[in-house]
């Protein structure tokens, strides 16, 4: 049967079904080349236009305040709060339910999330 090269793209002649390449070069080379794409590209930073801004250092010192107040008056702390950072509400929930069961101080902290999101502009609700 007829069969057309996955790397050169020649019609060869083979008598097997699974056969897809003409030699073992040509099944050298095209997983080669396929292997090395995709090692490339686990390694390769997407590219945003978000990626060009200059963030300040004024913002992360807002955050990293927001996130210590935050842990000093519910007890919880900084790493588990700051995994849900972007996300207000996310921190709100997680806040309410660590309240729930127990591990964290039962504080009212709208007041301070609802200045963060005015100075930062995120949402709220």
């Amino acid at each position: 049967m007829w069969k057309e090269c996955k790397y050169c793209h020649k019609e060869f002649w083979t008598n097997y079904i699974k056969r897809e390449y003409c030699s073992e070069h040509c099944a050298y080379k095209y997983n080669y080349e396929r292997s090395r794409a995709s090692i490339l590209a686990k390694y390769k930073k997407p590219r945003n236009i978000t990626d060009n801004v200059i963030k300040s250092k004024k913002s992360n010192k807002v955050v990293f305040n927001f996130i210590m107040e935050l842990n000093q008056l519910t007890t919880l702390s900084y790493g588990k709060l700051m995994q849900y950072y972007p996300d207000l509400n996310k921190i709100k929930s997680f806040i309410d339910y660590q309240q729930l069961i127990g591990n964290a101080k039962k504080v009212n902290v709208d007041k301070i999330m609802l200045n963060h999101a005015k100075q930062l502009n995120l949402d709220f609700n």
